[in-house]
This record gives C-alpha cells, sequence and structure tokens, in this order.
C-alpha cells in the first residue's frame, strides 16, 4: 500500500534586506504550486515581477506583476502556477523606496506514491 505525503505550504521566496533570497529551484521529485505573492515596502514604490522557468537554460516567463507607490502598502496575487521539478521560480524587482518584502509561496507535491 502506498503511503502519502501531506502537503504543506511552504515559502519559496521571502526576500527581505536581511534574507535577500529571489530564488527557488523546485527540487527532484516534485512538482511547485505557487499559490500566493505577496509585496511590501515601506515607503516609496516597486515593480516586482514574478517568474518561472523549465530549468536554468530555459526562457523566463513572467506570471505576475505587481506594482504599488505609497506608503506601508501591500499588494498581493494569488492563482495557481505549476511549476514542474528542477523548474525555477525567481523576483526581480525595481527598488524605488524603503524595506521592500517579498513573498512567494504555496506547497510541493511529491511526484511519485511511495
Amino acid at each position: 500500500m502506498p503511503s502519502y505525503s501531506p502537503v504543506f505550504s511552504a515559502a519559496f521566496i521571502q526576500y527581505t534586506a536581511s534574507t535577500p533570497n529571489s530564488e527557488f529551484e523546485v527540487p527532484a521529485g516534485f512538482t511547485a504550486v505557487v499559490r500566493q505573492v505577496s509585496a511590501y515596502q515601506d515607503i516609496g514604490g516597486y515593480d516586482l515581477g514574478v517568474f518561472l522557468q523549465d530549468d536554468a537554460d530555459a526562457p523566463t516567463l513572467q506570471f505576475v506583476s505587481l506594482k504599488d507607490v505609497d506608503i506601508a502598502t501591500c499588494t498581493y496575487w494569488e492563482g495557481r502556477i505549476v511549476v514542474p521539478e528542477t523548474g525555477i521560480i525567481s523576483i526581480l524587482w525595481s527598488e524605488l523606496g524603503a524595506t521592500p518584502q517579498f513573498y512567494v509561496g504555496g506547497y510541493l507535491l511529491r511526484n511519485t506514491l511511495s
């Protein structure tokens, strides 16, 4: 009888000044499902793009664009984007304001039942 792995939400990218990660590679044996993208800055603005690609040599595809110029505001996107194993999720932004914080989250699905 196959065993099943529980599905947990995961932060793929959680960018802050102290944790400046801007890329997540989906591990072999898993498929990632992006469910939420959030962006925040104390003051100023940002133009945030979220991209996926099948592998490091593939062209990027932008699937989210968030823009904001104001004081202490948050913008977000919710949906379902599937990224295959060894695919890459990345963010790119123009930083115009102070203390940007970006989050890309979802869950990992195991590709085989074992």
